[in-house]
């Protein structure tokens, strides 16, 4: 009978700053794996990795190797004539190649692992070297246009991938829509960590310094503040409630290039002193958060399959918090059942929104009772722990497969 390995070697492709990343990371060092982490800066000077950007490098400093790979697209930015721009790109493919070539077959890797198909996928594939497993994250996989030239490129990398992974259902027909064989794909949704998410972290300290008054109901939503994720909906949506409901305040957590546009926005409709945005919050911040509040939700309008269950919209149900979302094609039905455990709206219709959430604000009992429900929901479907050592599986059975 084949054993596992006891230790894994494995080399991961993907974003350093991504906290999906490093919980990725973290997990298989926490189990005694070697982690190589394969990530791209610009330019010739590398950043300092801080214990604030990847505290999993100090606490399994001997399982987590991180390599950066210098880029020159500062230079190709500042770069006007176009023949120096082909020159510098070309430069930089060939220097990118060699060098994580060259660690990939020194390392001997028992997996190598492309998270987010464009860039990290991409490279993952260029090293040559099998098992190799390569996971569509959802935005890298539903805006991506037929016949283009970025749609020909994951083409070939499916053929050489051995396992592409996605996170549900419409993300396996996207990835059948673009070319990848329905006998490599594996559909595994993205966990959260249930025993850290839960509604005992809600804080009444924490509700009285947003508040000021513990019986208002908080509203949050947690998205990077992109024209994408449709923050402006909520906005729009909250101005309707508040003429009637003077009790609500929300909470906006995240960063991103529309803040200051919907700072303004929010000041404009006369709600500078009922929405308050927080900003970007650390990981082990946001339990905290998501289960002081009443009311999470996620506006993000998706019309292609591919960026279903969003990981925040996990996380808040994981901490027993009612949910509205925005509809989208069948993967969210895995998530919230509308009028179960929480609410769905028409995507970017702020009316329909709004009478949504109304709902939940008249109904005490039926918010407890969702939130409830969502929690039960998010230990079913989403437990990080369950997800990943399922993955552990899947990592083993392609190493005996090439053993």
């Amino acid at each position: 009978m084949d054993k596992k390995p006891v230790r894994l070697t494995l080399c991961i492709f993907s974003d350093i700053y991504s906290i999906h990343t490093q919980r990725w990371c973290d997990y298989f060092a926490s189990k005694g794996h070697i982690i190589h982490l394969f990530f791209f800066t610009t330019g010739f000077k590398s950043p300092v990795i801080t214990k604030s950007v990847f505290p999993g490098a100090y606490v399994y400093p001997n399982n987590i190797i991180l390599h950066d790979i210098h880029t020159l697209n500062f230079y190709w930015e500042k770069c006007r004539k176009k023949l120096f721009r082909k020159i510098i790109t070309a430069l930089d493919i060939l220097f990118t190649f060699v060098k994580i070539t060259y660690l990939v077959h020194r390392i001997k890797p028992d997996i190598v692992h492309g998270h987010y198909l464009r860039k990290f996928g991409y490279w993952a594939c260029k090293v040559n070297r099998h098992p190799l497993i390569l996971s569509a994250w959802g935005g890298d996989i539903a805006s991506t246009i037929i016949g283009s030239k970025q749609h020909k490129e994951y083409i070939e990398m499916f053929k050489k991938a051995d396992l592409v992974h996605t996170g549900d259902i419409p993300g396996r027909d996207r990835l059948i829509e673009l070319g990848c064989p329905t006998s490599k794909i594996f559909i595994q949704i993205w966990g959260v960590e249930t025993d850290f998410f839960n509604p005992s972290q809600c804080s009444e300290e924490l509700r009285m310094e947003i508040c000021k008054n513990p019986n208002r109901i908080i509203i949050t939503s947690a998205n990077a503040l992109k024209k994408a994720y449709d923050t402006e909906t909520l906005l729009k949506a909250f101005a309707k409630i508040i003429s009637k409901h003077d009790y609500i305040t929300l909470l906006i957590i995240g960063d991103g290039p529309e803040k200051d546009n919907l700072i303004r926005l929010s000041e404009s409709l006369g709600m500078k002193n009922r929405v308050i945005f927080i900003g970007h919050l650390a990981h082990q911040d946001i339990p905290k958060y998501f289960a002081s509040s009443d009311i999470y939700v996620d506006p993000m309008p998706i019309q292609v399959g591919g960026g279903g269950i969003g990981v925040s919209l996990l996380e808040a149900m994981s901490c027993g918090v009612s949910i509205v979302a925005a509809n989208r094609p069948g993967a969210l039905l895995l998530a919230v059942e509308n009028k179960y455990n929480g609410y769905t709206f028409r995507p970017s219709d702020p009316n329909d929104l709004a009478e949504k959430i109304t709902f939940l604000l008249n109904k005490k009992d039926e918010r407890l009772l969702f939130g409830m429900r969502c929690r039960e929901r998010a230990l079913e479907i989403g437990n990080w722990y369950k997800n990943m050592e399922d993955f552990t599986v899947k990592y083993n059975e392609l190493i005996r497969k090439y053993s």
